[in-house]
C-alpha cells in the first residue's frame, strides 16, 4: 500500500501509512549523519548496501564517495516505482548513478538471497550497511530488527564494515519508551556483533561492527580522516563531528539507559 502526497512541490512517499522518504528536499540532517558518521570508521569504503530510505538523500550522500557499487532495496519495491512515477532532480540523479544497483525485492529477501550466493567473496562484502527504516512498530518492520537478521547482516560485512541503524533518541530527557527501544536495539546488536557504539542525538545512530576500530578510534583520528576526504556537505564539518561524538553525551546516554557501556567492547 504505497501513497504519494505532494505539497508545494515536496513529495512524501508512504508505505502502509508510514512516511519513508521525502524529495526533492531531503531530511538533510538524517541523510548526512546516517552516511557520513559511520563512514568515519571505514578507512577505504568500496561497497555499500542500503535497505530502505535510500532515494531522497542517502544515495546522494553515498555518491560523494568513490564507491564501486551501491546495492539498494526498499521496504516495498513499489516505492521505487512510485519514485520513478513522481521524479525530482534529486531522485533522478540518485537512480541514474551507474554504481547504484536497484534490487526490486523486499530488503530482507535481498539479504537472504545474498546469503545463499556461493561463493560470497570477501571483496564483495559491504563496507557500510545502512538500515534506514522507520522504527520497529509493525510486524513488517520488526523483521528487520531481529537477532537473526543482524546475524545475516554481519555475514555480509567486510572485516572493517559498519552497520548503522537509527532509533528515536534525545539529549535531554529519556522517557521509558525511548529507554526500552534503545536498550532493545543495543542488546540485540550486542548479541550479533562484538563491537557496538551509539551516537546519541534526536535520532540515536547505533553502529555495529566486527572490527574494534569502531570503539578504539579517537575523535581526533576520525576528524583527521574526515578532513582528508574531499567531500562537500552542508551539515557535517569537523566541529559537528566533535559535537556529535562528544564523550559527555555518550556518558549521559549510557547512564540514562541504565547501562555502563563497558559491554560495547568485546
Amino acid at each position: 500500500n504505497v501513497a504519494v502526497i505532494q505539497r508545494e512541490g515536496q513529495y512524501t512517499f508512504y508505505a502502509d501509512g508510514i512516511p519513508i522518504l521525502t524529495a526533492p528536499v531531503p531530511d538533510l540532517t538524517l541523510s548526512e549523519e546516517i552516511v557520513h558518521l559511520p563512514m568515519l570508521f571505514v578507512p577505504q569504503p568500496q561497497r555499500a548496501l542500503v535497505l530502505s530510505g535510500g532515494v531522497g538523500g542517502v544515495l546522494n550522500e553515498l555518491a560523494r564517495y568513490p564507491l564501486k557499487r551501491i546495492d539498494y532495496a526498499e521496504l516495498d519495491p513499489l516505492l521505487i516505482q512510485a519514485v520513478s512515477d513522481f521524479p525530482t532532480p534529486l531522485t533522478q540523479a540518485e537512480l541514474s548513478d551507474p554504481r547504484v544497483v536497484v534490487e526490486h525485492v523486499d530488503g530482507r529477501l535481498l539479504v537472504r538471497g545474498k546469503m545463499r550466493e556461493t561463493p560470497f567473496l570477501p571483496r564483495e562484502r559491504y563496507d557500510l550497511v545502512v538500515l534506514n527504516l522507520p522504527y520497529p512498530s509493525t510486524l513488517q518492520l520488526n523483521r528487520f530488527y531481529t537477532l537473526e537478521f543482524f546475524h545475516m547482516l554481519r555475514e555480509l560485512l567486510a572485516e572493517e564494515g559498519i552497520l548503522v541503524i537509527g532509533c528515536p533518541g534525545t539529549l535531554t530527557y529519556m522517557s521509558d519508551e525511548l529507554r526500552h527501544l534503545n536498550t532493545m536495539a543495543y542488546h540485540t546488536l550486542q548479541e550479533a556483533f562484538p563491537y557496538v557504539r551509539p551516537i546519541p542525538g534526536d535520532v540515536t545512530l547505533w553502529l555495529a561492527s566486527p572490527s574494534d576500530e569502531l570503539v578504539e578510534a579517537s575523535v581526533e583520528e576520525l576528524v583527521a580522516r574526515w578532513e582528508a576526504r574531499p567531500l562537500e556537505t552542508q551539515l557535517i564539518t569537523a566541529p559537528h563531528i566533535r559535537l556529535r561524538l562528544d564523550q559527555r553525551y555518550v556518558d549521559w546516554f549510557w547512564a540514562s539507559l541504565g547501562e555502563t557501556g563497558d559491554d560495547a567492547k568485546a
